[in-house]
């Protein structure tokens, strides 16, 4: 019986999942881009600042108005995430050519979940950014250790998750360059 995480692996190894995840997470990643330019490196910053004094002194330097900016990116930036998770893990998956035939196993799941994991890590990175700014929660050193930490794990997630898309783009590629030299009369 197929794992439901299988399952889903192949709904989701499409080219046409693919494609639209790929425009969807462009369109959104462009967005945002847009509507974060003022700010400047200080929004990776942010995401990346360990320490509360940081975290405020970056605020600080924005003011109410970058602030205001700031926050007023997180509707769309709460959706990013699951657009990018399934984007590269419809990528993997539809690179990986596995078929029910040849069903992934444990790794390729584990190359395939990988994403969701980063967005999981962006998600609990907002969630606190939000709560933080909003003054739900203060801005405490433990809890922008958290944000930091989870922001370092989504990048080095994606990373990794473009990595292996790379690696199975290339083996792809290689793999259907043998058989075109196959395919070819010998002396010719």
């Amino acid at each position: 019986m197929e794992s439901r995480l299988t399952s889903l692996f192949f709904r989701l190894g499409r080219g046409r999942v693919v494609g639209a995840f790929a425009l969807l997470t462009l369109l959104s990643q462009a967005t945002m881009r847009v509507m974060l330019s003022r700010l400047g490196a200080d929004t990776l910053r942010l995401q990346l600042t360990f320490s509360s004094e940081g975290f405020l002194a970056i605020l600080g330097r924005w003011g109410r108005m970058g602030t205001s900016v700031y926050m007023s990116h997180f509707w769309l930036d709460f959706a990013h995430p699951f657009l990018y998770s399934v984007f590269f893990a419809a990528l993997t998956a539809w690179l990986s050519g596995r078929s029910r035939q040849n069903p992934p196993g444990t790794f390729f799941l584990a190359l395939f979940a990988m994403p969701f994991l980063a967005g999981a890590c962006d998600l609990m990175e907002n969630v606190i950014h939000v709560l933080m700014i909003e003054a739900v929660l203060p801005v405490s050193d433990p809890l922008v250790f958290a944000s930091g930490t989870a922001s370092a794990a989504k990048w080095l997630l994606l990373l990794a998750s473009a990595l292996v898309c790379l690696a199975l783009a290339g083996k792809r590629i290689a793999v259907a360059a043998t058989k075109k030299g196959e395919d070819r009369p010998h002396g010719v």
